[in-house]
């Protein structure tokens, strides 16, 4: 019996189902990317043995829990997990202000792209159309 490599069945996953129960995981995670503290911090504040722990527990979150819950407010420099719909709980000025601030974030790139074209003579954007043939 032959088999290639392209028909050999796949192995099933494996790994160890994890000692620590699903809803301390996700207080963990919540915990190291809603603060400041940093993994080792965090590991000792929940009496976990190291930050690798800490760090599995934030690698798991990311896998199964949308990060765009997740809001930093740059101006008073809080970050705060959003239960529900982020967008349904936003009032209609807050949203025009978020738009406001992506539309001058993004002109703000635009022209930094524009001074950088001119003072190293490269092109940076991408040119549509056609190619030109090298003769």
């Amino acid at each position: 019996m032959k088999n290639s490599v392209f028909q050999m069945p796949r192995k099933p996953k494996s790994g160890k189902k994890s000692i620590y129960p699903d809803e301390l995981r996700k207080k963990v995670a919540e915990e190291y990317l809603t603060s400041s503290f940093s993994l080792t911090e965090v590991s000792v504040r929940f009496n976990l043995p190291n930050r690798g722990t800490v760090n599995g527990f934030v690698n798991w979150y990311k896998r199964n829990y949308d990060l765009g819950a997740i809001t930093i407010d740059s101006k008073k420099g809080n970050v705060s997990l959003i239960q529900n719909d982020p967008i349904g709980d936003l009032k209609k000025d807050e949203l025009e202000k978020i738009l406001q601030l992506a539309r001058l974030k993004i002109e703000s790139l635009e022209t930094m792209i524009d001074i950088a074209e001119d003072q190293f003579k490269i092109d940076i954007r991408k040119k549509f159309g056609a190619k030109s043939s090298k003769k």
